[in-house]
């Protein structure tokens, strides 16, 4: 399912990220929203949507899930298509992005059990973080540009919170380093066909 839901952006041109209520932390270069933007859960979650093509013809939700056992809250984040003539709820902030394709996606997890036992593919869910590599390889083939995506706790207890970091190629080691150093890479998704180094 999540393989199908990402090659689904092939060829699709990254348009735009729109978020509800948002923080921004103009020093540490984050943007973090709590914000729900659509109907497809019952419980709270923190949603960010994705669009696609020239007609914003795809769109697709990022959602932020608290789970809770013995040991703690655990924040996981899941992908989920919506119709592309949905009206977003609390839509405030529109991030525009020109000329940029989803290359691939890496899906990263910490080291807790619980993460571990999770059935991904009965929940559909991603990771605890997932890095998204984008480029255009007609006009700049060997110029990447990237997002990170981290589920984490907003300022209320339980509260599911996107955080978004944007950053380019030189900065991927540096980023991964102080977001998620040492957090093991699950799966990498690949769209395009071919890929930049």
């Amino acid at each position: 399912m999540l393989q199908k839901i990402v090659e689904g952006t092939k060829d699709l041109e990254f348009r735009y990220i729109t978020m509800g209520w948002t923080r921004v932390k103009p020093y540490s270069g984050t943007i973090s929203t709590p914000s729900k933007l659509s109907k497809l859960f019952n419980e709270p979650t923190a949603e960010i949507c994705l669009e696609f093509g020239s007609q914003l013809e795809k769109k697709l939700i990022l959602s932020c899930h608290c789970l809770e056992n013995e040991k703690g809250d655990y924040f996981k984040l899941k992908l989920s298509e919506i119709n592309k003539k949905e009206k977003l709820t609390n839509s405030i902030l529109s991030i525009e992005f020109g000329s940029l394709y989803i290359d691939s996606i890496q899906l990263y997890e910490t080291n807790n059990l619980f993460s571990e036992q999770q059935n991904y593919d009965k929940l559909n869910f991603l990771s605890d973080a997932i890095i998204v590599k984008l480029n255009n390889h007609k006009i700049h083939p060997t110029i990447s540009k990237y997002m990170l995506f981290i589920g984490e706790v907003g300022e209320k207890e339980h509260e599911p919170t996107i955080c978004s970091v944007f950053f380019r190629s030189n900065e991927l080691t540096k980023i991964k380093k102080k977001y998620i150093d040492k957090w093991k890479l699950r799966e990498t998704i690949y769209v395009a066909e071919k890929h930049a180094p």
